[in-house]
């Protein structure tokens, strides 16, 4: 009975593989490669992060709320403190704080869609059918892939149309 099964099995198979070729439309033709080239977006984005007045002026602020705070809790501890006002500073500092916590997170995130718009534009124009991020899991690329130069000069000139025209 294992024999009758192989021979049934093996005829079956035939068929499938027969009826697979008759009908051209559905095999496979050679596709060209995938374009992939790859990216530094730590480094992209640190350029924009470092190159906006926004940003350093959010860092400032948040580090002379963080020294203010720091301030008022050394103050807490002196024995002759004024706790009732003390408390009430350290409140205020903390929630200016916050504050300019969700101001940095909105403008990196502005940066951010920037350079992902600019990613999506020069994957488009490049005929790229993959960017990677040389930061995961890349081991190895060679130099003429990396398209990080571009991307910064795309978000550039994205932020230069994005700007009002003065008259």
């Amino acid at each position: 009975m294992p024999y009758r099964l192989r021979i049934i099995a093996l005829v079956l198979s035939g068929i499938g593989l027969l009826s697979c070729s008759l009908f051209p439309g559905r095999t496979r033709t050679p596709e060209a490669p995938p374009v992939i080239r790859y990216v530094n977006l730590k480094f992209i984005y640190d350029y924009f992060i470092n190159q906006s007045n926004d940003a350093r002026e959010l860092a400032q602020r948040k580090a002379a709320a963080i020294e203010a705070i720091r301030k008022i809790e050394m103050q807490m501890k002196e024995p002759n403190a004024n706790m009732p006002e003390l408390m009430l500073n350290h409140q205020r500092q903390k929630y200016t704080y916050q504050v300019l916590e969700k101001q940095e997170e909105e403008h990196k995130q502005r940066i951010s869609q920037r350079i992902q718009r600019a990613l999506g534009d020069l994957a488009e124009d490049m005929g790229a059918d993959y960017i990677l991020n040389i930061g995961d899991e890349v081991i190895y690329a060679k130099k003429r892939y990396d398209v990080t130069e571009q991307v910064i000069r795309e978000v550039v000139d994205l932020g230069k149309r994005s700007e009002p025209v003065s008259r």
